[in-house]
């Protein structure tokens, strides 16, 4: 479920202070936001996405015209997220495209930037979409983004810590807990390695997360000489199969244990 454009106008039109130029306001987001609009309260619950901190300030005050300067700072599934946006409000406007706020004003964001948690920022599918964002200042489209990416990001690492406790001493988290890749292979005689990698890529028009789930095996030499059958070429295929029939989770507990017997 994604953060609906009418709830994000309300926070629009909450965060936007009557203070002079220059001035900021800062405070609880629970106390000033979601009191105002319990809708907001409850999408943050469902999609993950928690406001934490806001900060705005008027940078231009004129008799219609208003432009201030407005931070949102929080997470979603434990990704830590921070948006500054320039809002231009303009009293009685008729643009059909602008979001309308309090007052009869309707505002429109001029400049925006968007940072996220440093363990997710160097994804090149992740920067490009922030890239796109800040360009079209799609404010409403990071939210919706940001949330279903993190979701799977943390679903990973939740799943994943799940194996690695529960096989402990044939399951390895090569690229750390919240990796992608998560390798077993027998005790005795690792003669091959395998590797479930789980990816999360950004696919555009429209912008979608989609999680990218596969098996491959490194195995040495003389294992795979003695692999008459192609049993370790057709591993990525067979898991591929049980993941449609029995469940990801299922999928993965079925073949560790088959693969490390």
């Amino acid at each position: 479920m994604a953060i609906s454009d009418m709830t994000l106008q309300h926070l629009d039109m909450e965060l936007c202070s009557e203070s002079g130029a220059g001035e900021s306001q800062r405070g609880s987001f629970s106390d000033q936001i979601y009191t105002v609009d319990p809708d907001l309260h409850m999408l943050s619950t469902l999609t993950g996405v928690t406001f934490q901190d806001h900060t705005t300030t008027v940078i231009r005050k004129e008799r219609d015209t208003t432009v201030v300067l407005k931070t949102l700072s929080g997470q979603s599934h434990s990704l830590s997220f921070h948006v500054q946006m320039e809002v231009e409000e303009l009293l009685e406007a008729s643009s059909p495209t602008l979001l309308k706020t309090e007052g009869g004003r309707r505002g429109t964001v001029n400049r925006l930037q968007v940072s996220v948690d440093k363990r997710v920022a160097m994804q090149t599918d992740l920067q490009a979409f922030i890239t796109w964002v800040e360009q079209e200042r799609a404010v409403l489209c990071f939210f919706r983004l940001f949330s279903e990416y993190s979701e799977w990001w943390s679903l990973r690492h939740k799943v994943f810590q799940h194996f690695k406790d529960q096989y402990s001493d044939v399951v390895r988290l090569s690229m750390g807990a919240y990796g992608e890749e998560l390798e077993f292979s027998q005790v005795q005689n690792p003669g091959a390695c395998f590797i479930i990698s789980w990816l999360v890529t950004l696919t555009s028009d429209p912008w979608k997360a989609i999680p990218n789930i596969t098996l491959k095996v490194k195995a040495k030499n003389q294992m795979r000489q003695l692999d008459e059958k192609g049993t370790l070429q057709t591993c990525g295929q067979v898991f591929h199969d049980m993941v449609k029939v029995l469940g990801l989770e299922q999928a993965i507990h079925a073949i560790i244990r088959t693969a490390t017997l």
